[in-house]
Formats: structure tokens, sequence, C-alpha cells
């Protein structure tokens, strides 16, 4: 079977973890696939599939809408499968003439309410559309009256893990090398000691709403000095700039840390993520909507606890792992979709709990690390290869 596959790729985005994830399970399963990639920039991505730079023939042209006929005319896949938003997936089917040429299944995310009419029609040009979220799928037939199934993203779980003495995380550093066995550990490492750690980790985009992050740990912090907000995101972005954020809110480097190390295109070891994870406390997404959200199911796999926002992907995903807040009222985003507003009031006393009960976060870390294994890629993989033979046969 050969798969045309068009998402990001060969970069360190979302989508991308979730194409290079499903693309290297189905080229074990005996496909050939090739990703007309996004966000790619030519450099060596060590895969067992093939990579297409969108942008190769014109630099604006940043989702490769101008390749799509070239590489169905070239390469002659049995299915064309998209990893993106519906609204670039009904892009592709008007750069494709007006509609799919071949059996075409969407894996799309639904991270809000409200859904504009166009992504009504790219789920009803595709033979197959699948969610990302139950809440996606929930939307979709409420809204449009289609009935599409879910598979939710899995989590590399050799690689991001609770650290223990039988599972340490080994760093080596001129010649001499320290295990990472605790939070005790990774704080030590981090040089975080005696600190109430909360870790925001999101793209720097104006859906994760740093915001409202930064506004509302300004206020805990005042009433607890001992916590630090430890931001992994790229400082300038999408979302603005962070440090301007911070300097709006009089935050010093003693009571916030910006990571900004790596970006889209260069990346982080997984490693170091996982170090973070293990050295927070809690886990903060003040986020608008989610389509899946893997920053919270890889913290909630190593068992951090997740205060977040009910609502969209991420109620599902932390699931028993977090405390979450109530949404306050909706906005309507640049794709005209419906985001969420948390209350930040309730985001402050959910922090508030944690910070003084130690026992209920050990508790709902020990639920989130059952409640993540539900997060396979192997099993998304093999869901996926079945609905393509479905489809192309």
């Amino acid at each position: 079977m050969r798969i045309l596959i068009w998402s990001h790729a060969g970069c360190h985005t979302g989508f991308a973890t979730v194409t290079d994830n499903l693309a290297r399970r189905f080229a074990a399963m005996g496909a050939d696939c090739h990703v007309l990639a996004i966000n790619y920039q030519g450099d060596p991505w060590p895969a067992p599939y093939k990579l297409y730079p969108a942008s190769k023939y014109e630099k604006t042209d940043v989702h490769g809408l101008g390749r799509l006929r070239e590489l169905h005319d070239r390469l002659k896949p049995d299915v064309f499968f998209i990893v993106n938003d519906l609204g670039d997936a009904e892009a592709g089917k008007n750069a494709l003439g007006g509609s799919f040429l071949i059996p075409t299944v969407l894996y799309a995310p639904i991270d809000g309410i409200r859904l504009p009419k166009s992504w009504q029609r790219a789920m009803q040009s595709a033979t197959k559309t699948v969610l990302m979220s139950r809440f996606g799928e929930r939307v979709v037939r409420e809204e449009f009256g289609i009935e599409a199934g879910a598979i939710w993203h899995g989590v590399e779980h050799d690689l991001v893990f609770p650290v223990s003495a039988g599972h340490p995380i080994r760093t080596v550093n001129q010649g001499h090398e320290t295990l990472i066995m605790n939070k005790s550990d990774a704080k030590r490492f981090l040089n975080l000691q005696d600190r109430f750690v909360i870790l925001a980790a999101n793209r720097n985009a104006s859906r994760k709403n740093y915001y409202d992050t930064v506004r509302v740990f300004a206020e805990f912090h005042r009433r607890h000095p001992d916590a630090l907000l430890y931001i992994f995101a790229v400082r300038v972005d999408e979302g603005g700039d962070l440090q301007e954020l911070l300097e709006k809110y009089d935050l010093k480097p003693d009571s916030v840390i910006l990571d900004s190390r790596g970006d889209t295109f260069i990346g982080v070891p997984k490693q170091y993520l996982t170090l973070l994870y293990n050295a927070a406390d809690v886990k903060l997404s003040t986020s608008t909507g989610e389509g899946f959200g893997l920053t919270d199911a890889e913290a909630v796999a190593c068992g951090v606890p997740v205060v977040a926002q009910d609502c969209s992907a991420t109620t599902e995903v932390v699931g028993p792992a977090g405390l979450l807040a109530p949404i306050e009222r909706h906005i309507t985003n640049y794709n005209l979709v419906d985001y969420a507003l948390p209350d930040l009031g309730k985001i402050d006393e959910a922090l508030e709990t944690l910070y003084h009960d130690d026992a209920l976060r050990n508790r709902l870390g020990q639920l989130g690390m059952v409640h993540a294994k539900q997060f396979d890629w192997d099993v998304a993989a093999e869901r996926f290869f079945h609905i393509f033979r479905e489809v192309s046969s």
C-alpha cells in the first residue's frame, strides 16, 4: 500500500509528532509512505518514509497546496492521509480541483465549537474522517450531523515516563554520570530546589493563552514567593513576546524561568522534556482549546497533576489526573471557531489546593499514570491501517 500523507513533518510541531509516530508504524506494517511535509526545511531527517518540502517551489506556499496534484500524479498513492486542520483540508480539496482524487482519510483536531461550514464541506468530501478526541466526535455530530470516529494520539512511553530507581534518567556531563530517580533529583539537577514548580509547556501561540497563564501566576506568586513558573516555549512566536508579557506583570527571573531552547525546526531531545515534567509539581495550561493536547498527555504520563480548563479535548486527556476549571465565556478566534476562556479564579483555587495538598498531588499523579496507558501509538496506527485497507479496497 502506498500512502501519501499531508501534514507537518521533519520538524518538531505537534502535528509532526503525530505524523512521525504513525508513519514509522505504517512503514513497519509494510506501507510505502510519502509525506508532503509542512515546515520541513530539507535537512536530514532519518525515517522510514520519504519527505517532500511543502514550500520547495514557492516559499509563500507554506502548506504545499501547489504540490498536491504533482505528488498525486507522480506517486499514484492508494490512500491520501491528511493530518491537519479541517480548514486546511478544505483548501487542499480546492487546490485539487474541488474534490479529493483518491480515497482520502482526514485525521483532524476539533478544539472549539460553532465550527465553520467549510469544515463540514471538507468532511463530506473525504472518504473517512477521524477526529482526535471524543469531544470532536461529539461536536461534529451535534453541529454537522456527521458520525465520525475518534482515535487518540499516543505518548512515547519509552521516552516520556515517571522516573524511579528502576527507571532513571541518565545524564553524562564531562564524563560524570548522574542518575535522576525522583522529583527531588530532577529539581536539584535543574537548580530548582525548595521551589513549588509550575510548568507551562505549550507552543507560544495565541490559542495557548500564555496571557492568562502569566496573569494567574502573578497573583498566585504574590501569596507564595516560593512558587516558580517554568515556561518552556519560544520567547517570540505567534503569541507575541513572552519576555514583554512577564515584564508587564513585573515578574522577575527569580520567579519565572523562560526556557526558549529549541524551536519548531530544532526541537529538543525528548529526554529534556521528560526531565522538566518530572521536576514539576503541577502542569498549568490556560489554553482556549485543544484538539488533543500532547504536552498534557505527556505530563499525565509522568505522574504530574494538571490544572487546566474543562473544555475541548483537555477534559478527556487530563481525565482523573488534574483539577479542571470551568469555562467563563467563549470568544471567536481568527479561524472563526469559538474558543473558551477559563475562569481564572477557579484556576487560582486549583493551584492553591494543589500547593497545600501533597497527598492530593500524589494521588492525581498515580491516577494519571494509569490513565495515560490508553495513549498508545501502536493502537492508533493499527486502527488507521485497518481504515486504509477498507477505503482502498
